[in-house]
């Protein structure tokens, strides 16, 4: 246990918390940081594994790395491919900067190379060029990355080596570490005289202090590839000053001379990616991945997870165990940092609404009263139950019935009202339109026939007053006086005449109105001369007293007419 954890009196080992974040053990170190393992904890219970970058002290207090570590959470925030790794956020806590990324279960090109060496095996070619293809696409993604304007970053790695290619054990290689990248508009600059990179892995024009772009990525992952072929580095030097000689003065061997059997086509094209001059070498890092891939078929990532589970599987179990054990301790630490926040949440907000706990809100275990039940988020209220163990505390959260506020039932009240009102209203409207009114819509089929207008009238007259006497707008005595002078009434269908009375009672609704031709009646349509005859050619008679005062009617077809003898 260390870096992360700390020994409590009770003498087990706590995580170091920062934020929503709890560190635990170191998985890994280098030269400017150490990265441990670690547990993003959030509301609910809910949690998840991943990896934090920490400065090493005496770094974290000098100006230029500090400036260095944002640019690399800055520049790799802007890269989003399957083969970089993924860096999720950057906290700032207990004075320093730490760098959350996600957790590759994996191992390092470095150590598996290590490993197979020390089994005097190397990698299988297939499974190599798979590897370095795959890291190859990840730094075509991070050249090719742009600012949230739109502008091209320029990135360039410049620190390729195999120690910062991890392949996970689904087979899939991921580039990491951006933290010397050269890009635009960075916030530390490299000063005139130092070199930044691993001498082994560095182009020619990245020694001698020269302006560098994406082609001095081709160039150190080609000397990846030129050393996973070989079984030993490319520059094989015992000092530093040495090895920087060895790579602008010597000229590289083909990969075949220590590794026989390897096709001619490879040679010239690793060869061609280790050009001394940039122009020589490929422009592009996707242009060598796509060359190797025509020159060698590269293994499918099941047949490399096979190949790291193999060579490396005593360490990831290793790390498997210690993965288990932090996802154990998080299950209750996490969990009571969880109910903590939590608790504070819902206070916060309680106090924010100025509203009391729900109904049936209670908060039990350590810490927390029944008092501090509130909603978060407005998705859940009530119902908030920590169940406490002695190494295990979970928080289970119910949903709640919906809200409902004083709007919402003003809503429902005048939505009732109004419906009453249609209720009480429409019999006598029912009523006039019966009548025959001006207004009266045209298309009903609630009058009788054409040759008896005002029986329907008569009829609707006396069934509105009937019904609805005090909601007719005419009194019932104009009405029953209108129904008196109307004439004798001719025989009426028994359909129409029970349309008439729905209309009249308010249940059946009306047609819109159609508009006659002015001062013409409309002649009646074929059919409705077939049903009923017109009687023989006379003189109509003469209407009562007051029979035109209205002188339209509808008839059985729903058309507007005018009754005989008021024109």
């Amino acid at each position: 246990m260390s870096g992360g954890a700390h020994m409590t009196e009770s003498g087990r080992a706590e995580p170091l918390v920062l934020g929503r974040y709890a560190l635990h053990d170191t998985i890994a170190s280098g030269g400017m940081a150490t990265v441990h393992i670690a547990r993003l904890v959030g509301p609910v219970g809910f949690s998840r594994t991943c990896a934090i970058k920490r400065l090493y002290p005496e770094y974290a207090r000098d100006a230029e790395f500090v400036a260095m570590f944002l640019d690399e959470a800055r520049l790799a925030s802007r890269i989003r491919h399957a083969n970089v790794v993924t860096t999720l956020d950057i906290v700032a806590a207990h004075g320093e900067l730490f760098l959350v990324m996600d957790y590759v279960q994996g191992e390092s090109l470095a150590n598996l190379f290590a490993r197979a060496k020390a089994r005097n095996e190397r990698a299988p070619l297939p499974v190599l060029v798979s590897i370095v293809v795959g890291a190859l696409s990840g730094l075509h993604a991070a050249h090719e990355a742009t600012g949230e304007g739109g502008e091209p970053l320029r990135i360039v790695h410049r620190d390729v080596s195999p120690q910062n290619i991890l392949v996970d054990v689904d087979g899939v290689a991921r580039v990491l570490d951006f933290g010397i990248a050269k890009a635009v508009n960075c916030l530390h600059e490299t000063h005139g005289g130092q070199l930044k990179g691993k001498p082994a892995y560095m182009a020619p024009e990245q020694v001698t202090g020269e302006s560098v772009d994406r082609r001095a990525d081709v160039y150190a992952a080609a000397a990846v590839l030129w050393e996973g072929i070989a079984g030993r580095r490319l520059v094989n030097a015992e000092h530093r000053v040495a090895m920087l000689r060895q790579t602008l003065d010597a000229e590289h061997e083909p990969p075949s001379k220590h590794a026989p059997g390897i096709p001619p086509e490879l040679d010239a094209l690793v060869i061609r990616a280790l050009a001394r001059k940039p122009a020589d070498r490929m422009p592009t890092a996707l242009d060598l991945a796509t060359e190797l891939e025509r020159v060698v078929t590269p293994a499918s990532p099941r047949q490399v997870a096979a190949w790291v589970r193999e060579t490396a599987g005593e360490a990831l179990a290793q790390r498997s165990v210690v993965l288990r054990r932090v996802e154990a301790m998080a299950t209750g630490s996490g969990a009571r940092i969880d109910a903590e926040k939590l608790a504070a949440a819902m206070k916060a907000e309680r106090a924010a609404e100025g509203s009391g706990a729900p109904s049936g809100a209670a908060v039990s275990g350590a810490g927390l009263g029944p008092d501090s039940g509130s909603h978060v988020g407005r998705s859940w209220s009530h119902g908030v139950d920590v169940a406490s163990g002695s190494d295990v505390r979970l928080v289970r959260v119910t949903q709640p019935p919906p809200r409902r506020n004083r709007a919402y039932f003003a809503l429902v009240a005048f939505a009732g009202v109004a419906l009453g009102a249609a209720i009480l209203i429409a019999p006598g409207r029912g009523a006039e339109r019966a009548t025959g009114g001006a207004d009266f819509p045209a298309g009903a089929s609630a009058s009788a026939s054409g040759s008896a207008p005002a029986s329907a009238s008569a009829s609707a007259s006396a069934s509105a007053s009937a019904s609805a006497p005090a909601s007719a707008p005419a009194s019932a005595s104009e009405l029953a006086a209108a129904s008196a002078s109307a004439p004798a009434p001719a025989p009426a269908s028994a359909p129409a005449s029970r349309a008439a009375a729905e209309v009249a009672n308010g249940r059946l609704a009306p047609s819109p109105p159609a508009t006659p031709a002015p001062h013409a009646p409309m002649a009646p349509s074929h059919a409705q001369t077939k049903q009923n005859p017109a009687p023989a050619a006379s003189a109509p008679p003469a209407p009562p007293p007051n029979a035109c005062a209205n002188p339209y009617y509808i008839d059985e077809s729903g058309l507007k007419r005018i009754k005989p003898g008021c024109f």
